[in-house]
């Protein structure tokens, strides 16, 4: 009786703890789940081959003897039965990192998914160390066992501090033997860290207005070039910077124009450093401007039966040089008259028919007949302007 009674309990125990194995604390069925939500594995490159292994996640199997199924919902990584995180394909990190998800088969917690990140670390930087060999044996002039090659290190260095540079071993430690005093050479490589500077503050420069276009790339002017009237460029020697007009400049609009102009090395800076600025002030020696029309074009309409003789209109133009306090007279010629038909005052401008129009003839196109005409100061090199007038002819018909 006492054996069958221990038989019982031992079988009610054995179901106690098989069920307990399957179920959580608070009494609902155990679900797989993951440790973490995100697994993070760091890489010292950053593209990646086929196969590499990343790392392994881990999780909650309730302890029960039932396989946990993880899927990846990105083909780039495979997850074995064990956890086991593997590249699928090949992977570059561009940006320094890359997430992916994955998530346990048929599970229904909370935690059934997690990330996956690969974070791309530079490679960690090892102190060489430089092995004192032991001398050979035999009778031999000896200085000593070897020399220790120059070490190169750059100028303004970040740290940390101290800073390791290079770690020498002795292959006789424990023989209790006094090496030789040996000679280290260090180099300290220059760095691009000294700004090139201007050779003054102020720089004063002078050049004739409507002068040629140029072009240019270099340097970078930063104020007072609204208008892209200038260009700057690096000049010959790769040290001066020369300004040139990148369009036509006109007195009367501005007579002087103050430009900023930085200037930097075409290295990168080594170091954090200011950009050299200069003021370049520019002004602009007044030309004689040729005479505008106003308009440029002028169309008027009038009757083909003009009497010879008739006032057509008075078309004349403006000196842009007046607004800058010259005086300057103007006068007035026909510049283009295909037919003849027209006669221009040279003082006043006024134009008037000179010969009988007619709208059939051949230098009328579309009803139109078009002649130039010309203004031309009395500046000691004279300056020409030209205006357009459109004679729209009107047909009369003429009654018997």
């Amino acid at each position: 009786m006492g054996r069958l009674q221990s038989l019982v309990l031992g079988v009610i125990f054995f179901l106690i703890q098989t069920f307990r194995s399957g179920f959580c604390e608070d009494g609902l069925p155990c679900q797989p789940s993951f440790d973490s939500a995100v697994f993070v594995f760091s890489v010292y490159r950053k593209t990646l081959n086929t196969g590499t292994r990343l790392g392994k996640v881990h999780l909650d199997d309730c302890g029960g003897p039932q396989k946990v199924l993880i899927q990846a919902r990105n083909f780039h990584i495979k997850v074995d039965s064990d956890g086991t995180v593997h590249l699928n394909r090949p992977t570059t990190l561009h940006s320094g990192e890359k997430n992916f998800t994955i998530s346990i088969l048929g599970s229904k917690s909370e935690r059934k998914s997690a990330t996956v990140r690969v974070v791309h670390l530079p490679s960690p930087e090892k102190t060489p160390v430089l092995l004192m060999p032991h001398s050979s044996k035999g009778l031999k002039r000896r200085k000593r066992d070897w020399l220790i090659p120059p070490i190169n290190i750059p100028e303004n260095s970040r740290g940390p501090f101290p800073q390791k540079i290079v770690q020498v071993r002795s292959s006789h430690e424990g023989d209790n033997q006094t090496e030789e005093a040996l000679e280290i050479v260090i180099f300290v490589s220059d760095q691009n860290d000294n700004k090139p500077e201007f050779t003054k503050d102020l720089f004063l420069g002078s050049i004739a207005e409507s002068s040629p276009r140029a072009w240019s790339t270099k340097y970078k002017i930063i104020e007072g070039n609204n208008g892209g009237f200038f260009s700057v460029s690096t000049g010959p020697s790769m040290l001066e910077g020369i300004i040139t007009t990148a369009k036509g400049l006109d007195f009367e609009k501005d007579e002087n124009y103050t430009l900023l102009v930085t200037v930097e090395n075409d290295a990168p800076f080594g170091a954090l450093l200011p950009t050299s600025t200069a003021t370049v002030t520019v002004n602009v020696v007044d030309g004689n401007d040729a005479p505008v029309f106003n308009p440029v074009e002028k169309v008027i309409s009038k009757p083909e039966i003009l009497k010879v003789g008739a006032d057509l209109i008075v078309y004349t133009a403006t000196d842009p040089d007046a607004t800058a306090g010259k005086s300057q007279k103007m006068w007035y010629k026909s510049g283009h008259d295909p037919a003849g038909w027209l006669s221009i005052n040279n003082e006043t401008g006024l134009i008037k028919i000179k010969s009988p129009m007619d709208k059939d003839s051949p230098f009328v196109e579309g009803g139109r007949y078009r002649a130039l005409i010309l203004a031309i100061d009395d500046d000691d090199i004279p300056a020409t302007g030209t205006g357009t007038l459109l004679i729209e002819l009107e047909e009369v018909k003429v009654v018997k």
